[in-house]
């Protein structure tokens, strides 16, 4: 065995790649359908970040019963959707949240409390799905009974009845960590206003963030003219090479800097308080796909999910180290 652990070595490689239309981007099909009325919102991660107080046509349903909603998402596992008296409830504060198709899409729980207190778990293998849309329901009667359905079916797959109910007036949705999900809902009527968003005290930052990312599709590629290609520089810088001359394997610890523009988070600086750079997380917009196709292994490259970095004309940086083997 050869290793170059001994002698630091650096090793600094720029590249541009292009990615042809069509990669990553969102199948915009008439399954999908959201109607003029309906609202979307995409989430990714554990974190309730935004709540919604009820429409009027939800917590006062003609059905009589006390809470009636209706929604479709589009999410590979882990879909939650937070109910609660408050608007801004506390960890440990009372709250029904649903999850649907939790342990890798297996089962979905009913709990009284968030990650904590389950009191129904229904065998609901492959509910959901990341490629297409899928719609529930949930109602809660005078009783106390939750139901949690599909769209289109009346007998509930789970339910479960609080001998003490809770007066439900917001709600809220998100995912789990690494899982993207996309929400459609409040498809109201005429004659109803339909949800609103509870609006907190936010900085320029908030601001900025709510602007950009409430409708920001991480599906589809950020160009405004489909057939654009996205140019993207991709730096690498190796500080450490190991080479197994037995098993033909190349290990390298490098550092990845990846940078390209995003034509969906250009904002003018002036108009929050004259911030002109926003860190970002992993995944909260698109991002390339790197694979290494002479890796052992899976072969995608695993950049991890460190901070990025995105400036007011739409330019996104983004470094993460990563630990490749190929076959040589």
């Amino acid at each position: 065995m050869v290793t170059a652990s001994n002698k630091r070595l650096w090793l600094t490689i720029a590249f541009s790649l292009h990615l042809a239309p069509g990669v990553l981007s969102a199948n915009n099909s008439s399954s999908e359908n959201e109607g003029p009325k309906c609202k979307t919102i995409f989430t990714f991660g554990y974190g309730y970040r935004q709540f919604f107080h009820m429409s009027p046509s939800s917590i006062h349903p003609a059905t009589g019963d006390l809470l009636y909603m209706k929604f479709s998402v589009k999410a590979r596992s882990d879909a939650h959707i937070l109910l609660s008296p408050s608007p801004s409830p506390e960890e440990s504060d009372a709250v029904y949240e649903i999850v649907l198709g939790a342990g890798r899409n297996t089962f979905s729980d009913i709990r009284r409390r968030r990650r904590a207190a389950t009191k129904a778990s229904s065998y609901t293998k492959d509910i959901l799905s990341g490629t297409e849309q899928r719609e529930f329901w949930v109602r809660m009667n005078s009783e106390g009974m939750i139901s949690v359905g599909h769209e289109g079916e009346d007998l509930p797959f789970m339910e479960w009845q609080d001998p003490e109910p809770l007066l439900i007036l917001y709600f809220s949705f998100c995912t789990w960590s690494g899982v993207a999900g996309k929400w459609v809902y409040d498809c109201s009527s005429d004659n109803d206003t339909g949800a609103t968003e509870v609006q907190p005290v936010l900085t320029a930052t908030d601001k900025l963030r709510q602007a950009l990312l409430t409708n920001y599709d991480v599906y589809s590629r950020p160009v405004a003219n489909s057939s654009e290609t996205i140019q993207i520089n991709v730096k690498i810088q190796a500080n450490h090479v190991q080479l197994d001359a037995k098993k033909s394997v190349m290990t390298v610890g490098c550092m990845f800097t990846l940078e390209w523009y995003d034509e969906k988070m250009i904002w003018s600086p002036e108009n929050f308080d004259g911030l002109n750079i926003l860190n970002l997380v992993h995944h909260e917009i698109w991002v390339p796909e790197l694979v290494n196709f002479n890796a052992v292994g899976k072969g995608v490259l695993p950049l991890g999910p460190t901070a990025m970095r995105v400036t007011s004309d739409g330019k996104v940086r983004w470094s993460s180290r990563s630990h490749l083997q190929t076959r040589c």
